[in-house]
């Protein structure tokens, strides 16, 4: 398979730093080019910083439950929170905003209030992410690698497309995993492992590892495709084929188990948490979508 890097997505934590560098404290007023420039981040310390690290799969659908907007002259609540028109003008002009700036500006500042709201309202913290039964969490794994971040494959290697397409449909229909790795495995590696090659994250993909055919395999793997295939090379350096099958969560072994857990948690606790809490946006301003980092236009 493609080579893959170790790292972690920081869409939580990129969109407080980019609001940061958008909207920081300056000591005189700054031209509209020296605004766009980044600059360190001001967000308060007392935000865990660990907290905002969070893995959240790529392509994931925008979150809407628990997410809505006011027609009020509040400009957003959260729970019992509000950030008037008064709060938004004073952490405008404490940051030197101009009134004519650009509503993504003005968009990341009650974004970046968002954040650091349900922090402080206890409303998200790592005790509360870590508490989160597995049985919430678990229901993600069986909708792929994009939903949970992660998935623990069987993979095996066949001679030709025309083998795993005929494998594929095979194992679609019944036929069982370890007798027909036995019998079209040409990868000694995968035939040692019964095809069982550990998990593998989504972070871990980088954009060239993520367009290649055998990682586009992956991704379309989940509890309703169990099983699909790719052109990879063979042992021999011939054009051959990969199969790969989806592993449910009931057959993983202890630590892959762990590992999953670990991962839904982090890629998956953040939304959970988020549709627990009621925050509400003016609808001028448009919506909160924790799946693209904050407030964005409705629509």
């Amino acid at each position: 398979m493609s080579t893959v890097r170790r790292g972690r997505s920081r869409v939580w934590n990129e969109s407080v730093e980019t609001g940061a560098e958008q909207i920081t404290r300056r000591p005189k007023r700054a031209s509209p080019d020296e605004r766009s420039e980044a600059s360190e981040s001001d967000y308060p310390d007392r935000v865990n910083r660990r907290l905002l690290t969070i893995l959240t799969a790529g392509a994931a659908a925008s979150l809407a439950a628990g997410c809505s907007t006011l027609d009020t002259d509040a400009i957003a609540t959260v729970g019992d929170a509000t950030l008037s028109e008064a709060d938004l003008d004073e952490i405008l002009s404490a940051a030197d905003v101009a009134s004519d700036d650009s509503i993504d500006v003005t968009r990341q500042a009650i974004s970046n209030w968002i954040f650091e709201t349900t922090v402080e309202q206890g409303l998200v913290s790592e005790e509360i992410l870590a508490a989160l039964p597995e049985d919430r969490l678990i229901p993600s794994y069986d909708e792929g690698i994009e939903a949970a971040g992660i998935i623990c494959p069987t993979i095996l290697v066949v001679e030709s497309e025309e083998v795993a397409e005929s494998t594929v449909a095979g194992l679609d229909g019944g036929d069982d995993v370890a007798a027909t790795i036995a019998a079209v495995n040409i990868d000694p590696q995968l035939g040692s492992t019964n095809g069982r090659a550990g998990c593998f994250a989504l972070a871990d993909f980088d954009p060239q590892s993520l367009a290649s055919p055998e990682v586009g395999a992956l991704l379309r793997l989940d509890d309703a495709n169990r099983y699909d295939f790719a052109p990879t090379p063979g042992p021999d350096g011939n054009t051959a084929a990969l199969v790969v099958g989806f592993r449910p969560f009931d057959e993983l072994d202890p630590t892959e188990t762990a590992q999953v857990i670990d991962t839904l948690r982090q890629a998956v606790g953040l939304q959970i948490l988020v549709q627990d809490i009621d925050i509400d946006v003016a609808s001028r301003y448009g919506t909160f979508d924790v799946n693209r980092g904050g407030v964005v236009p409705l629509g």
